[in-house]
């Protein structure tokens, strides 16, 4: 879906139609709905002025007698009536809409393209319920094709779509929504492809505000975040068929409202998150059947629903989670989880962690990866207090020996949070080519993992004798403990 990134001007008012109608009859649909969306804004801006005062008289007065009489003056033989009929239509707003719809079909190529210019005018009004019926009217008449009133309706529709598309993205964003976009060069214009719309808690406007979604048809991924959002707001996307991801937090939507994603059939990724949904709404994700991706976090969904939706949808990535947040990114260490990464603000920042820390202990959890502290976080909800065992930027070291033949060892070790401490080392042994040092932790031999001394001892007795044994520790680690309470996802 796009639009270009230019303001479009706005389509000639009705004061200005002379020269519309004329250039209309010996032109294409296509080419008059150019040159009606060219109009100088100047004089727009002027015309706008004039038709919101005849709107308020027409629509005070308006009856179904005088919109008849209008319609019909449309075809007079005097242009200034037929120039005063345009105006009060305009001006008349929705009551008009359904009368023109009816009588344009049957009308003379006058009335159809004064008709028609009328239904434009009104599918580009600011008045929503204006606009939805006009557009609505114009898409009707266009649906034959083969008449003259159906040419000229789909050459009004032709030139709507990029305005309305500006105009609509504009206006939302005007009212707080955050628009997301590509760009694409086209020549010597610079096109933007609206791809995303978050509807987030600073937006100011009203579900009929949001009627504007409607615009932007093509875009892909929709956010919902706040307790004013409920099921009448969510209705609005039923119009964009061509979303493939929905985020819902902490909105008042209910699982009935959720019967909307039966329309979106290209939909492939749905967020539901701190919302007070429970498995009344696993029959509604289940029955769209093209979700590749269901991220349930901190909802009132049971492991039972989790179940069932994972019974249903076999093929789809169900990630559920009680919602708790910590804000790491980390890689594979030896003894844990090292942290490559703290976000901003995070629980893991307020907490003091630093890029290289090794988690060791989540609670009473031993971390032996990031998908293991992973799992154990999603246990937890916002607002949890944690303990974390962290050694604060290890030194690994590895070495190497040749493994004894009945011969002591000779290094004297005690049990440590994260592997076996060396208390000392005998002077000659076997143990002192490894050159270790008071306070050292080993925590590998071989390949056995050596978490307390009666492993390291079951690893010694397992190797061979005169085998080369690589042998891992860290050198005086720091041990802390970092106490955090988790925060929530973005």
């Amino acid at each position: 879906m796009r639009f270009f990134m230019s303001r479009f001007r706005r389509v000639a008012p009705a004061a200005v139609l002379t020269a519309a109608v004329v250039s209309a009859l010996f032109a294409s649909p296509a080419a008059t709905a150019r040159t009606a969306a060219a109009q100088d804004a100047a004089q727009d801006a002027a015309q706008d002025a004039a038709r919101g005062a005849v709107r308020k008289t027409a629509q005070d007065a308006a009856t179904p007698e005088q919109l008849d009489r209008w319609i019909a003056d449309l075809n007079a033989d005097q242009f200034l009536t037929r120039e005063a009929a345009v105006r009060k239509l305009i001006a008349a707003g929705e009551p008009a809409v359904d009368r023109l719809k009816a009588e344009i079909p049957k009308g003379s190529l006058e009335m159809v393209l004064r008709g028609v210019h009328v239904l434009r005018e009104l599918a580009l009004s600011e008045e929503l319920d204006a606009e939805s019926s006009a557009v609505s009217a114009l898409e009707q008449l266009a649906a034959p094709r083969l008449t003259a009133a159906a040419q000229r309706a789909q050459g009004a529709l032709s030139g709507l779509s990029d305005i309305r598309q500006t105009r609509a993205s504009e206006e939302l964003q005007r009212l707080g929504a955050r628009i997301g976009s590509s760009q694409l060069m086209l020549g010597f214009q610079i096109i933007e492809d609206v791809t995303e719309i978050d509807i987030g808690e600073r937006f100011t406007g009203t579900e009929r505000d949001l009627r504007r979604l409607r615009w932007l048809a093509g875009v892909k991924r929709v956010k919902f975040t706040g307790p004013r959002v409920t099921d009448q707001w969510l209705e609005t996307v039923s119009v964009m068929p061509h979303i493939t991801s929905l985020q819902l937090k902490k909105t008042n939507v209910t699982a009935e409202g959720l019967k909307v994603l039966t329309g979106l059939e290209r939909l492939q990724a749905i967020s539901l998150m701190y919302v007070a949904l429970d498995d009344a709404v696993v029959p509604k994700l289940a029955a769209r059947g093209s979700l590749a991706t269901i991220k349930l976090y901190g909802t009132k969904i049971s492991r039972e629903g989790e179940a069932e939706l994972k019974t249903r949808l076999p093929a789809a990535k169900i990630d559920y989670r009680q919602g708790g947040f910590l804000g790491v990114n980390c890689q594979p260490h030896t003894i844990g989880c090292e942290v490559s990464l703290v976000q901003s603000k995070s629980a893991a920042e307020q907490a003091e962690l630093s890029a290289g820390d090794v988690i060791v202990k989540y609670g009473e959890h031993r971390v032996e990866s990031f998908d293991s502290l992973t799992v154990f976080i999603s246990e937890n909800r916002p607002g949890d207090k944690v303990d974390l065992l962290v050694c604060r930027q290890p030194m690994a070291r590895e070495s190497s020996y040749i493994q004894p033949a009945g011969k002591p060892w000779g290094v004297v070790v005690k049990p440590h949070a994260i592997g076996c401490e060396v208390v000392s080392v005998e002077a000659n042994s076997p143990g002192s080519a490894l050159e270790f040092r008071p306070g050292d932790v080993i925590t590998h031999y071989g390949d056995r993992r050596t978490l307390d001394p009666k492993a390291l001892d079951e690893a010694l007795k397992a190797a061979n004798a005169g085998e080369e044994v690589n042998v891992q520790f860290t050198r005086r680690p720091q041990m802390m403990i970092r106490t955090v309470t988790l925060g929530e996802w973005e």
